[in-house]
């Protein structure tokens, strides 16, 4: 469900987010998402593996929701002893609003500490971070869109939109200084999985976040923008998060969460 830093999971990533017009055919006009699936309490567990599908942490992600507010979580705690907590804080109305955002990294498995938290509503944050025993504070201001999220939201988000609908907005990234990156995700076909021995299908999107404005050129010729992330939702007879493939942080290899499967003791039963 769901970081990435942005962006885990959680996923998370309402209708087509087309809620505005598109300039020229195929293309989808950032917007916010609309809420079509209003999200409850809940609570899943996760597991995420290195580039030789090796586990490297545990993870949980749960919900908490008050009225129109929704608290989302997204935690991964590595086998090396390294912590990734995600919290999110959105609303739920017409559509899916960033309220607040906090990404925590700390431990071997990450090339700085960080904590970094923003107040989407005035823009405000602050981001500490810890690197070669040398601790750094920013603080500042952002003007940010309506349509800003996260990309540990993208699982919440993907299992809003329509079928075969794609979604374009923007997403917060802490590099480790707070950046507004361009989202655009698309369907990118269909996948058979099994599950429990039962085959399914799920969905697979590509979500491509850019740099945009002199930054966004300077990247690109440089070969720096973001990697493409890719999710898989399975949507028989609701859509739910399956997988998720993308770095953890900036320059950081391709990690894979999926849903965990519990394993019994031989005398669980007992």
């Amino acid at each position: 469900m769901q970081g990435i830093s942005g962006r885990a999971v959680l996923f998370a990533l309402g209708v087509l987010v087309g809620t505005g017009a598109t300039t020229t055919p195929g293309v989808v006009a950032a917007a916010p998402v609309r809420v079509r699936a209003p999200e409850g309490s809940a609570h899943g567990f996760l597991i995420l593996r290195g580039t030789k599908a090796e586990v490297l942490a545990q993870g949980d992600w749960w919900q908490i929701p008050a009225g129109e507010r929704l608290e989302v979580h997204l935690r991964f705690q590595f086998t090396d002893g390294s912590l990734s907590h995600e919290t999110f804080v959105l609303a739920q109305r017409r559509v899916w609003t960033l309220l607040s955002y906090r990404s925590t990294q700390h431990g071997p498995s990450f090339p700085r500490d960080l904590d970094g938290h923003i107040d989407a509503e005035s823009g405000r944050y602050t981001v500490t971070t810890k690197e070669k025993g040398t601790t750094k504070t920013d603080e500042g201001q952002l003007e940010l869109p309506d349509d800003i999220y996260a990309f540990g939201m993208l699982a919440i988000l993907l299992r809003n939109l329509e079928p075969g609908a794609a979604m374009a907005a923007h997403v917060l990234a802490f590099t480790p200084k707070p950046r507004i990156l361009d989202l655009e995700v698309t369907p990118d076909g269909e996948d058979a999985v099994t599950i429990q021995g039962l085959p399914r299908k799920t969905s697979r999107y590509l979500a491509k976040a850019r740099l945009g404005g002199v930054l966004g050129a300077a990247a690109s010729v440089v070969g720096k923008q973001p990697p493409a992330l890719h999710y898989w939702i399975a949507g028989d007879p609701l859509p739910t998060f399956v997988r998720f493939d993308g770095p953890f942080y900036s320059d950081a290899p391709i990690w894979r969460v999926e849903l965990a499967a519990p394993h019994w003791p031989d005398d669980a039963r007992r």
